[in-house]
């Protein structure tokens, strides 16, 4: 009898822990541009020690037209660091080491069913999934996006 009720015990456990941390995909794509857009949003509950937190995770776009000096093409790429949301806002610009930027923002919408932002990609940006071939001095522009939860 003991067994019994010391797995249902911890079964009860361990429920709560998994719920705690709830975890929603995201994916959309350009307004005026091809190409697309996906991450994951990842919430934590408020303990007693700790505040909720929200972090926007796995950042990656695909595909999105690039003109370059000399040639245009598309590129793809992702960020490897997750996003802080505070006050329904997040953002944060990174460089790969290579002389590619990136610069995201984003706002949730409708209590995180929607979210809308902006991309901008510039330096020599890789053209390929595999970065062997680079343009130079590359540019996006600034990019509208709107991303729905999945």
């Amino acid at each position: 009898m003991k067994r019994i009720v010391l797995a249902v015990l911890v079964l009860a456990l361990a429920v709560p822990a998994n719920a705690a941390a709830a975890k929603h995909t995201y994916s959309g794509a350009f307004e005026a541009a091809s190409g697309s857009i996906a991450f994951k949003l990842k919430k934590t509950k408020a303990t007693k020690r700790k505040r909720k937190k929200t972090t926007v995770r796995r950042f990656a776009f695909r595909e999105v037209p690039v003109t370059c000096e000399g040639a245009s093409g598309t590129t793809t790429g992702h960020l490897t660091f997750g996003m802080p949301v505070i006050k329904n806002r997040f953002g944060a610009g990174a460089d790969d080491g290579n002389g590619s930027n990136v610069r995201v923002k984003g706002t949730l919408k409708q209590k995180g069913k929607r979210t809308v932002g902006t991309l901008r990609v510039f330096g020599d940006v890789p053209l390929d999934p595999e970065g062997t071939e680079r343009g130079t001095n590359c540019a996006t522009g600034k990019l509208a996006w709107e991303a729905r939860r999945d």
